[in-house]
């Protein structure tokens, strides 16, 4: 499907809360503020600050993903029990996204790519509530390789933008260029970080 430039400016302003526009339309000489944008466009600043550094420069490594588990076996669908339909796991739709903000400080979003934006897994929560349809936090395990071999561990952290908190992550063993990491998704970007010390690098 062929996209114009006037759709991407469609679909970018319609990220911006109607609040915005029409505090503009009140006031058109007037700034509204950062601050009416709304929770998707204070989502994005969150989360690009993360991404800040100087880049790889000369020590660029691609990372490659070996191995993903996760705790339970919540599915995105299930199948009919046979070879050619299995379920779907939720480990099978989790993207792990790696990108290299500094030589040694990988920024990874990981989430699991839903089939269904419209389950209601918070009833009791207010309509208001925009978050009783995210998928409740699940247990993911991923095993990450060609990191850098330091003589230190690297720091393992995660962080959700939208609500602008640390969410759960460790690091559980770590051999050479390889890591195994422990983090919380959902179904929306989290920001996975593995800070490397600016330590003697040994492979």
């Amino acid at each position: 499907m062929i996209v114009s430039n006037r759709m991407r400016l469609w679909l970018a302003l319609s990220l911006i809360s109607p609040g915005f526009y029409s505090a503009l339309g009140a006031n058109p000489g007037n700034y509204p503020g950062d601050q009416l944008g709304g929770e998707t466009m204070t989502g994005f600043r969150n989360m690009l600050t993360h991404f800040q550094g100087p880049g790889p420069g000369n020590e660029l490594r691609q990372l490659t993903l070996l191995a993903i588990a996760q705790d339970g076996n919540h599915a995105q669908f299930s199948g009919d029990g046979t070879a050619a339909h299995p379920d779907l796991y939720d480990r099978e739709a989790l993207a792990v996204l790696p990108f290299q903000s500094s030589p040694k400080r990988f920024v990874i979003p990981v989430y699991v790519m839903t089939r269904d934006l419209l389950t209601l897994y918070e009833p009791s929560q207010p309509a208001s509530d925009i978050g009783r349809f995210d998928l409740p936090n699940e247990t993911f395990r991923i095993a990450l390789g060609n990191l850098p071999e330091t003589t230190a561990a690297p720091t393992v952290s995660a962080f959700d933008p939208l609500r602008n908190e640390t969410t759960p992550a460790k690091l559980l063993a770590r051999n050479g260029n390889t890591a195994e990491v422990e983090f919380a998704a959902t179904d929306y970007p989290r920001l996975l970080t593995l800070a490397y010390p600016g330590g003697r690098t040994v492979g």
